[in-house]
């Protein structure tokens, strides 16, 4: 049978869990391990994008009088491309947070 709920039971739990000296460190890793691949298969899918913006960012650096208008164009018209790509991915990384925080949270 299932305890009732206690504030004595909920804030001392953690540390009196079997898994209290290694939860932490497993938590932690899997977290930076998903978060790092999940970055890995962001800069793979839009790092032709961005070197592109890079490359127009550098031919206007190069011209003496650029016009504002071309400089706004190739600030905007790069991330035009990476916008799509980037709610993706913010949408990816709150689902992993999710899943963390209740993972976290869970007896």
């Amino acid at each position: 049978m299932t305890p009732g709920f206690s504030f004595d039971r909920a804030l001392t739990y953690p540390f009196k869990a079997p898994h209290f000296k290694s939860f932490p460190w497993i938590y932690g890793l899997a977290y930076a391990a998903i978060y790092v691949a999940l970055f890995l298969v962001i800069g793979l899918l839009g790092w032709q994008a961005l070197a592109e913006w890079f490359l127009a960012l550098q031919e206007l650096e190069n011209d003496p009088n650029p016009m504002p208008a071309d400089v706004f164009a190739a600030l905007f018209g790069g991330f035009g491309r990476l916008v799509p790509l980037i709610l993706v991915a913010s949408l990816v990384g709150w689902v992993v947070w999710a899943m963390f925080e209740t993972a976290s949270q869970r007896r």
